[in-house]
């Protein structure tokens, strides 16, 4: 996974704060969409993105878009509370869940946005150096879909093609959108 990004109302002010923080963040860069964006790294390296999106005219997709929520994405862990500290300090992100394969032990983490319903997953419980399977899977994002077919569809028209399916997760939330989780 290259990075995660988040949206923002005022690009400036927020490259701000992280700077008044002391966490050095990249100079804002426009896009050709007129949005703008600046990148941070968070404790493990991982890119963090944030963009404002530009006031453009809409413009029609080639194709239809699979999804137009990402509901969440995940992403390898090592060191939980240097995360944590982070992602509770800086992105004002709060604890929404936490679980694992077996009762006392904690493989996963969701830190929630602070006004809305989306989160991180932190994937915890893996090698220094996992192998290129086990990265794809521990690293993916989760799409909020209303039809799981059609999205399946659109996915396959794209080039994606279905691994088996351990390689996908479709589950139903509270608002009735389906996710799709999909390794990356």
């Amino acid at each position: 996974m290259d990075h995660v990004a988040f949206t923002t109302d005022n690009i400036v002010a927020l490259r701000r704060y992280f700077t008044d923080k002391g966490i050095k963040a990249s100079q804002i860069q426009g896009r050709s969409d007129h949005s703008l964006s600046f990148v941070v790294k968070d404790p493990e390296g991982h890119l963090i993105e944030f963009v404002e999106r530009g006031k453009a005219e809409a413009v029609t997709p080639a194709a239809p878009p699979v999804s137009r929520h990402m509901i969440h994405a995940g992403f390898l862990v090592h060191n939980r509370d240097a995360e944590t500290t982070f992602t509770a300090t800086f992105l004002a992100l709060h604890l929404y869940w936490q679980g694992g394969m077996q009762p006392d032990k904690t493989d996963w983490v969701a830190m929630q946005v602070p006004d809305g319903t989306d989160w991180l997953e932190y994937m915890l419980n893996q090698p220094e150096h996992p192998d290129l399977r086990g990265t794809g899977v521990m690293n993916h994002i989760s799409l909020g879909v209303v039809d799981m077919k059609k999205a399946q569809a659109i996915l396959e028209s794209h080039g994606w093609k279905a691994h088996g399916t351990k390689r996908r997760r479709w589950a139903k939330t509270g608002s009735g959108n389906l996710t799709c989780t999909i390794p990356i």
